[in-house]
């Protein structure tokens, strides 16, 4: 009779295992929900550590001997299981959601380890590290204070498009009215923003210059026009695959002038056209390859004399060329003051060259 009523449970147990008793998951929107929590939070729960954490601290301070991580690094996770359970979600289901969603395919809980680690490890030295290889991958300081809520940088935005060209924010693709109404708002709280966008090497430069686009027409409504130049922004950016710390350290970052918005400069010395045939011209003239045309502009620039450079680029044109002409030309000091632009203004930025000759 007993060993008949074990075997019974025991099968049951089984048969809920193999059925419907799965394990809690978070979806991308919670996952998205519970980042935006974090950021929002992130001055209350860098500014409140513990007194016993403050102390430990202190004490390990002096005596050098790394006790401090652990207690700040479980007051972090308990703050962010509060904000998980206010989302209704376990901190186990967002630790692994987070590993599949976030920035650096790692969990919340190695991410906060790995940053408690290095900032231990670099206390006494000036400033934090900037690069670091995570599973035979090299990731940055700046990214993983990102990826955790905790950047400390309120007017940074990591946007990533992904290669069918969505928008996709802290592993959420968004897009419409509520994509406006998120960067509107993140403009809004910090005045000057710093818009990183990470692409997928397969990505068209029509869907980053888009959403480009979309962020200055929301500068533009909410800037202040009683400003001379109210409306600040810049945009960095980078490749969200095969990124070395050699090549971070080259990558373009310009400002990006929309002409429906901005007034052009009065001065284009030189204009490089990046066509859809993938050809390349340099005022005009066919480029071979991106090396005739580095060579070319080296044997013409003028950087004494502030000489502007121009990209215009067909929709259609790989953003990672893109990018590549643009590190090409920052290796070899051939600075882009102008930044890039879209083929539809090329004959009015042609005009302005000519007038500049």
């Amino acid at each position: 009779m007993v060993k008949g009523l074990i075997e019974l449970i025991l099968c049951v147990i089984f048969l809920i295992s193999i059925s419907g008793c799965q394990e809690e998951e978070c979806t991308p929107h919670q996952h998205f929900e519970i980042m935006r929590e974090i950021r929002a939070s992130q001055e209350e729960i860098c500014n409140n550590l513990p007194p016993l954490a403050l102390f430990v601290g202190r004490l390990d301070y002096v005596l050098q001997i790394g006790f401090s991580k652990k207690p700040v690094r479980e007051y972090i996770i308990r703050c962010v299981k509060r904000i998980c359970n206010r989302q209704g979600v376990s901190y186990r289901a967002f630790d692994r959601a987070h590993q599949k969603y976030g920035l650096l395919e790692l969990s919340y809980t190695e991410e906060i380890t790995i940053d408690i680690n290095e900032r231990w490890k670099n206390r006494n030295r000036v400033g934090l590290w900037d690069y670091l290889d995570i599973k035979g991958r090299t990731i940055t300081s700046e990214d993983l204070h990102y990826d955790l809520g905790l950047d400390y940088h309120s007017g940074l935005i990591i946007i990533i498009i992904d290669k069918d060209g969505n928008t996709v924010i802290d592993g959420l693709v968004i897009e419409g009215a509520e994509l406006d109404t998120l960067l509107k708002n993140h403009y809004c709280s910090s005045g000057g923003a710093v818009w990183h966008i990470k692409t997928h090497p397969q990505v068209k430069t029509k869907h980053v210059f888009d959403l480009m686009d979309d962020i200055f027409n929301i500068m533009l409504k909410n800037s202040y026009p009683e400003d001379d130049f109210g409306i600040a922004g810049r945009f960095s950016f980078s490749e969200l695959t095969d990124i070395t710390s050699d090549r971070l350290k080259r990558l373009v970052s310009s400002e990006f002038f929309n002409p429906d918005i901005y007034i052009l400069l009065p001065e284009i010395h030189f204009l490089i056209h990046l066509a859809e045939s993938d050809e390349i011209f340099l005022n005009g003239e066919r480029q071979y390859s991106i090396e005739e045309l580095v060579e070319s502009l080296s044997t013409l620039y003028n950087s004494e004399k502030g000489s502007s450079v121009y990209i215009v680029v067909d929709d259609e044109v790989s953003w990672s060329k893109t990018l590549e002409v643009g590190r090409r030309l920052r290796d070899e000091d051939l600075w882009i003051h102008g930044g890039f632009r879209r083929s539809r203004d090329l004959d009015e930025l042609e005009a302005v060259r000519r007038g500049t000759q």
